[in-house]
């Protein structure tokens, strides 16, 4: 889904029984978990590369799945290109300082002006893709290049 604000991201996971991903597990699941890929698919960066994105299809219109070998370590489908991903977190420039100083699985929960947003975006370059590739933007924004998934604990 698309075109839905932060809150409303977060509103319909909980109304779906789960909530949404922290950035710290948005990124252990882009990244392969210990094996810290640079796609979710792995390390190889020949062109075009198994996504949605501005050297592929590039369309906001695509099914979900479509890029099977862009799958990600745990086979989640659509990590990398098509939307930028909704995370719980609130926008902090200096998290992955943070998250190497010894917290574990943080979210930043801290009310911010911004949200954080993961997995780049049909219409940009692979750069943007990356696990590691963060941006933020206000919770209050719609657009039709962002959207979210569910996460849910075991």
């Amino acid at each position: 889904m698309s075109c839905a604000s932060w809150y409303e991201a977060f509103a319909f996971c909980i109304w779906d029984g789960g909530r949404l991903p922290t950035e710290a597990e948005w990124e252990f699941a882009a990244a392969g978990g210990d094996e810290n890929r640079l796609y979710p698919w792995g390390d190889d960066t020949t062109e075009p590369l198994p996504m949605n994105y501005s050297g592929n299809v590039s369309s906001a219109f695509i099914n979900v799945g479509s890029f099977p070998d862009g799958n990600g370590r745990w086979d989640h489908a659509d990590l990398s290109g098509s939307r930028w991903e909704w995370a719980l977190d609130g926008w902090a420039e200096d998290w992955h300082t943070i998250t190497q100083a010894g917290c574990s699985d943080c979210a930043n929960l801290i009310d911010t002006s911004l949200r954080v947003r993961r997995g780049g975006y049909w219409y940009y370059d692979a750069w943007y893709a990356r696990a590691a590739q963060r941006s933020a933007q206000d919770p209050l924004h719609r657009g039709s290049g962002q959207g979210w998934r569910c996460a849910r604990s075991p």
